[in-house]
């Protein structure tokens, strides 16, 4: 579609798709954001996981997250341990 009211349109004649959250490490499925956040934070002990805000991958550690984030604003990988780019 090039017209944006086309697509509005279309959009229209479709069903509502329900939204569901799956947890990365065990693939379960969530309904609701709350519940897979609850789920997330205490999956095997792990309380400190660090989430992209864009496509909800979980990292170990705040740096590789960001660094994670980079790539979806096509942003140039720079290494957290030397000046490689």
């Amino acid at each position: 579609m090039t017209e944006w009211n086309l697509m509005k349109n279309n959009l229209k004649t479709h069903k509502p798709v329900k939204e569901s959250y799956q947890c990365l490490i065990c693939k379960r499925v969530f309904m609701s954001p709350s519940s897979w956040k609850m789920h997330r934070n205490n999956h095997h002990g792990k309380c400190n996981l660090f989430l992209c805000t864009k496509c909800s991958s979980l990292y170990e550690t705040e740096q590789v997250r960001n660094l994670h984030i980079s790539f979806h604003y096509g942003i140039l990988f720079k290494c957290l341990q030397c000046d490689f780019i």
